[in-house]
């Protein structure tokens, strides 16, 4: 593979790579690859990826450091999110090199590897002969192997650029596309005081009904309304059993998060749904900065009037003193599913967005995004007391504000060299500090 990417390039000096630390193909492949690179004086730049929804900042991080061509190696990372892979690679023109035909049908721009049909041919050979001969067959390295090649290959060579920058703002569109997950939260968290796991699994249920709805062909507002409809129903689960059944909070939320893994994967059919081609929002012509930008706005907005209605002050009443709500005659269950199903509805909507930004869905999507989310909150929240000011759209503006810092942080410790592999113990350690903070203060 890299004699090929030589043979395309020979002036190559970067490139990049991504691996899969818990598969031992993937840690097999990487050592050889690292060790051609050595001897052919290629400088390779590898990153782990153990997960899809890590994929798209890490290989920004890559882009930021210049590589000018990106290896594909076939392993269950790279097959789950290669298509924000074939993405961020062409914003830079950085072409795309693998081994496996399949990828290369997905878009990229050069696979040299076994010829599939040829392998599984002489595989049969040697269980023909065994069957004959009783013999096992000496093994055998693959004969026949292929090679396709793109005709925009050459034009990626020479129009490549720099991205050392653009991978900070793609972290800014990438934080503004979780705003209705933070703004969720805060109405979980905030309004009604409730501490609501179903984040993870509606914020899947959003991706996977995008993702099959588009794969239909369904119009993108048909779309957007079972989207909100079905994060909704997630929310109202957790509050029936909540509120019904009298279970603790957060164990109702844990439940709902649980079944809706099965349901989710139900809904996709399989693990992994590709969006190649499909006209989503953010092939409208609108720079993707302004378009998340402007519907954060839009639902900080909404958000904002609904919670300043008497409806809205209602059930800021039952998160502050239930008692006192109920004293005055306001239902406060009824309050609390529907709060909690506007909490979801926003976070499947956010699962809505990141899913059209990265072209792909997977059912691991929402792993550990409510750690996200809460730090977002968490860090809008300390900014607006440290302001001192008493108003509730500057407060969701924050969070915002809070979900940008939060993601520029993690961008900025991926670009300094942190391992990815501990990006998700990074993540905890900054919500520990986050909360530690204030009574660090007191003390």
């Amino acid at each position: 593979a890299v004699s090929i990417i030589k043979q395309n390039n020979p002036n190559i000096k970067k490139l990049g790579l991504l691996y899969n630390q818990s598969e031992p193909q993937s840690l097999s492949a990487y050592e050889h690859i690292k060790s051609t690179c050595k001897d052919e004086g290629i400088e390779l730049i590898a990153l782990p990826a153990n997960n899809s929804s890590e994929t798209q900042q890490i290989v920004q991080v890559l882009l930021s450091k210049n590589i000018e061509a990106f290896f594909a190696m076939p392993d269950n990372t790279v097959f789950a999110s290669f298509e924000v892979i074939l993405k961020e690679c062409k914003k830079s023109h950085v072409p795309i090199y693998t081994s496996e035909a399949g990828l290369y049908a997905r878009g990229a721009d050069v696979a040299f590897g076994a010829d599939m049909y040829q392998w599984g041919f002489q595989a049969g050979l040697q269980a023909a002969s065994f069957l004959k001969n009783n013999i096992i067959p000496t093994p055998e390295l693959v004969k026949v192997r292929k090679k396709l090649i793109r005709e925009t290959i050459d034009k990626k060579l020479e129009n490549q650029e720099s991205s050392s920058n653009r991978f900070l703002i793609d972290a800014i569109i990438y934080a503004l596309t979780f705003c209705g997950l933070c703004i969720g939260l805060f109405i979980s968290m905030n309004v009604f005081n409730l501490p609501d796991i179903t984040t993870d699994g509606s914020f899947t249920l959003g991706a996977a009904v995008t993702a099959v709805l588009m794969m239909q062909h369904t119009p993108i507002v048909v779309v957007l309304i079972c989207v909100l409809c079905s994060g909704a129903i997630a929310g109202l689960c957790t509050a029936f059993i909540h509120t019904k059944l009298k279970v603790n909070a957060l164990l109702a939320g844990i439940i709902t998060m649980t079944a809706l893994y099965s349901i989710n994967l139900f809904i996709m059919g399989k693990s992994n749904l590709p969006l190649i081609e499909l006209n989503g929002i953010f092939e409208r012509g609108i720079p993707p900065v302004l378009l998340t930008a402007g519907i954060s706005l839009v639902i900080i907005i909404t958000v904002d009037r609904l919670l300043h209605t008497d409806f809205g002050i209602a059930m800021r009443a039952t998160g502050a003193n239930e008692i006192m709500v109920r004293a005055q005659g306001v239902q406060s269950n009824k309050m609390k599913m529907i709060g909690l199903a506007l909490a979801n509805s926003l976070t499947a909507f956010s699962g809505f967005m990141v899913t059209q930004y990265q072209s792909f869905a997977d059912i691991n999507m929402g792993i550990g995004i409510v750690i996200f989310g809460l730090g977002s909150v968490m860090i809008g929240n300390a900014i607006y007391d440290l302001t001192g000011i008493n108003n509730l759209f500057v407060r969701l503006l924050f969070i915002l504000i809070g979900a940008v810092l939060f993601r520029l942080i993690l961008a900025f410790a991926l670009s300094l060299g942190a391992d990815p592999s501990m990006l998700k113990l990074i993540t905890a350690a900054l919500v520990l500090l986050i909360v530690a903070l204030p009574q660090l203060k007191k003390r």
